[in-house]
């Protein structure tokens, strides 16, 4: 938009103005901002006519449901999501590599209408890959999330989602202690690299300290055995 920065500044606080630029005013008394629009609008419509079959079919739903959300006026009553619940999230909308489309997602922490998740994949490369933030969650076992295909937790593209994307839900729930703290502790060193760095650099330190007093005490009981051999 070749008028962004005009445009940012009508929402900015102008000291002149004793308030906002856009206060009390409607899209009609900003008339390029509508020929900007519909600009943009026909450069969508350009892209779309470009894209394979699949891809047009999944950006449409998305799409859809994506101004559904924004025409709906009633408060949503949203069900709850425990830890480790595996649901089938809308990613529509993606800059780059992000997700996009349709994904099944864990849940990793809920805080009233909104989900952090980490999308799931079946792709067989991710699953036999070695990244440190890839968590692999083995096919039909129930602890696991009962996943019908090998998969893997995508931990580098966690998320932070409404519980409007949120479509069903997908399989059971990831309830293994070791994955659901293996999770926890690529997280902390992913998004709290410095603090994790510091924490391990402790715990190691701490751990040291316990092996060599352990070894003291081992060679502290064998001098007493040996005393007592000898008396």
């Amino acid at each position: 938009m070749r008028d962004r920065e005009k445009y940012l500044a009508m929402t900015r606080f102008d000291p002149n103005l004793g308030g906002k630029g856009a206060d009390n005013k409607h899209i009609i008394d900003e008339p390029q901002l509508f020929l900007d629009f519909y600009d943009a609008k026909e450069k969508l419509t350009h892209n779309f006519r470009t894209k394979r079959l699949e891809s047009s079919i999944r950006w449409l739903l998305g799409f859809e449901r994506y101004v559904k959300d924004k025409e709906t006026a009633v408060r949503r009553k949203y069900r709850n999501y425990s830890k480790g619940s595996i649901v089938y999230v809308d990613f529509f909308g993606n800059y780059g590599n992000e997700m996009t489309y349709d994904h099944p997602a864990i849940v990793l922490k809920e805080q009233g209408g909104l989900l952090i998740v980490a999308p799931l994949t079946s792709n067989s490369r991710k699953f036999r890959d070695n990244n440190k933030y890839h968590i692999k969650l083995d096919r039909n076992m129930i602890d696991l999330g009962n996943q019908s295909k090998d998969s893997t937790i995508l931990l580098e593209q966690l998320r932070c989602i409404s519980k409007n994307r949120v479509l069903k839900k997908f399989g059971g729930r990831v309830s293994n202690n070791e994955i659901l703290e293996r999770i926890d502790t690529v997280v902390m060193e992913y998004i709290g690299g410095f603090t994790y760095n510091k924490w391990r650099a402790n715990l190691e330190e701490k751990e040291a300290i316990i092996r060599e007093k352990e070894t003291e005490i081992r060679m502290l009981s064998e001098r007493i055995s040996k005393l007592e051999e000898s008396l």
